[in-house]
């Protein structure tokens, strides 16, 4: 037993050090979205191709000629000769504050996009963008929509509504909650409570602050247990240099205490975390993605906001006027947004725990619903539904949180094409006419985000030479974890048990003495 804690231990140092590392900046993403690592560097598989990843979400109209494509690499502009050039200029530089989540044109033909960071007005003239400042918000923007001169921003957890006109220079915002009605009931996703569970979020930024810290334990545990075999090396080599030996002893006694002191009181959060780790991935996210919970008191879960992180994109239906929010929780109309009145829940197709990307309305009835669940034609009416991409067959339920269609973002290119962007092959033309313009090679290996990166890291997607075993990879670093901790609770107990034979050995014979 012994033996296998050891060997295991020494296994797993280096992926503990990647873990808890990359756990931390995941824990940060504001304090670390000015940091970009180049694509240069990683494995292939994470270099652009066809301008897949995001790239490109989706796109709005500029002028007859020209169309503002927008996604992860930020705005960009095409023409009808298939150039397309970076349209960047005044958009913060960095990977992550890049990106894009929508751009739209107000009544007054002013355009506005929206990144997770800041929202932007587009200066025709000059082809730049300029920031729009907002109240200051924790959350993540992730939406922007309008209604006449109405412009609403929509962040994980409010609303934010500002009125826009030709003169004004300066837009003034301010921050609603979205108030259910007395007879709504909410429940939590079960992956969102895992989520928030394992890294700490649960408990804001406090809870965050302490699995950061138990996190780097965890690696202090994992560095001392490498120092401690490192040193009975050492010592077993040069057992006649005792004056050589004195400091290293005294390491290894520091090491040691220490490395069994924190072990034992860290056993349970180390187990919690892990297990939680574990869950979050496949083959265990079956049986958690499409579970809720009711709010756990003593948590952010019971938050006076009853929407609280689980805002995730709004639209204006201009034929039915009224609001349609989607959230972690399903989608819900609401007839007045700032009163809201009338809340109903509403019937959609599968729409992957890993967001929503497409929403789009298409007639008074009908809206395009895309996500790595696939693309589907969405009746809000009669909340039916049907595969838009397999010849109007009725839509089929997913158990994995994806499908073969990962549809990542969807453009109605000048009226002609609809470019169909899936999340790892990149662009299609839905109607096989012609292909979408060729990316060039320069832009492959454009920067990512070290939070990106992070989460690659920490999910265990970052070994994808291992294809679909990839997938696996957390499972199988889970389990083993865990393993290691079963070991140290028996290792613990077993030498408690030794010291309690020694003490009743002593007793015996004193007492026979």
């Amino acid at each position: 037993m012994r033996n296998i804690h050891k060997y295991l231990g020494l296994f797993l140092f280096p992926i503990i050090f990647l873990l808890v590392c990359s756990g931390i900046v995941l824990n940060h993403r504001k304090q670390f979205s000015k940091f970009d690592v180049s694509r240069s560097i990683l494995p292939d598989s994470y270099k652009y191709s066809n301008w897949n990843y995001g790239f490109f979400k989706n796109g709005l109209p500029l002028d007859s000629n020209r169309i503002l494509l927008y996604g992860t690499e930020g705005v960009w502009i095409s023409n009808r000769d298939s150039v397309i050039s970076e349209c960047n200029q005044g958009i913060d530089p960095n990977a992550d504050q890049r990106k894009i989540h929508r751009i739209i044109r107000t009544s007054n033909n002013q355009i506005f996009a929206i990144s997770s960071y800041h929202l932007y007005r587009f200066k025709m003239g000059e082809m730049q963008w300029a920031k729009v400042d907002l109240p200051e918000s924790e959350d993540l923007f992730i939406d922007i929509e309008s209604k006449a001169d109405t412009l609403v921003i929509l962040s994980r957890s409010n609303y934010y509504v500002g009125l826009v006109n030709d003169q004004q220079q300066k837009l003034s915002f301010t921050v609603h909650d979205l108030h259910p009605t007395t007879k709504y009931e909410r429940q939590h996703s079960l992956f969102k409570f895992i989520w928030d569970l394992h890294s700490g979020s649960l408990w804001g930024i406090t809870g965050r602050i302490v699995i950061d810290i138990i996190g780097l334990l965890f690696l202090f545990i994992s560095f001392s247990g490498f120092m401690i075999w490192l040193y009975k090396k050492t010592i077993k080599r040069n057992k006649s240099n005792n004056r050589s030996l004195k400091d290293v002893r005294k390491r290894f006694a520091w090491y040691y205490k220490y490395h069994d002191k924190w072990g034992y009181w860290l056993l349970i959060p180390f187990m919690i975390i892990t297990i939680s780790g574990t869950s979050l991935r496949p083959p265990f996210l079956l049986f958690v993605a499409n579970s809720s919970i009711a709010p756990i008191p003593g948590t952010n879960m019971e938050s006076e906001n009853k929407w609280k992180d689980l805002l995730r994109a709004i639209r204006y239906d201009k034929y039915n006027n009224s609001w349609l929010i989607y959230t972690s929780d399903g989608m819900y109309e609401f007839k007045n947004l700032w009163t809201s009145e009338r809340i109903s829940r509403l019937n959609t197709p599968p729409i992957s725990v890993m967001g929503l990307n497409v929403m789009e309305q298409i007639n008074e009835d009908e809206w395009i619903i895309g996500s790595f669940s696939g693309l589907y034609i969405w009746n809000k009416t009669f909340e039916t539904y049907y595969d838009a991409l397999n010849n109007n067959i009725e839509a089929q339920s997913y158990g994995l949180p994806f499908s073969n269609n990962q549809v990542s973002g969807l453009v109605f290119y000048n009226n002609e094409q609809t470019i169909l962007f899936d999340y790892n092959n990149g662009a299609s033309t839905i109607e096989s006419k012609n292909g979408f313009i060729k990316m060039p090679d320069k832009y492959k290996t454009r920067p990512m985000s070290l939070w990106n990166l992070s989460l690659e890291i920490h999910t265990g997607r970052i070994v994808t030479f291992l294809g679909i075993m990839t997938l696996l990879i957390p499972c199988i670093l889970g389990i083993t974890i865990i393993i290691i901790i079963i070991i140290l609770i028996s290792g613990w107990k077993i030498s408690k048990l030794k010291c309690f034979i020694r003490s009743a050995t002593s007793y015996i014979k004193k007492v026979y003495k």
